[in-house]
C-alpha cells in the first residue's frame, strides 16, 4: 500500500505534482496552505506587538495629557 499526494509547496490544482510513496517511508503528512500559513503566523505575530504596545501604553498613561 502507498500513499498518493501532492507535495505541501505545490497548488492543489497542479494534476502533474502528484507522488507516490511507499507508506513505510511516511513519518507526517501535513494538509493545508503554506502561503495561508505564513500570512497568519505574520498576523499573530503584528496583533502580538501591537498588543504589548498597548498594554505598554496603559501602564505607563502614553496618552500624552
Amino acid at each position: 500500500m502507498a500513499l498518493r499526494g501532492i507535495p505541501y509547496h505545490r497548488p492543489l490544482a497542479c494534476d502533474s505534482c502528484s507522488v507516490v510513496i511507499p507508506r513505510a517511508d511516511v513519518d507526517s503528512v501535513r494538509i493545508g496552505d503554506l502561503s495561508n500559513g505564513l500570512w497568519k503566523s505574520v498576523a499573530l505575530g503584528v496583533g502580538l506587538f501591537v498588543g504589548a504596545g498597548v498594554v505598554y501604553c496603559l501602564k505607563r498613561d502614553c496618552g500624552g495629557t
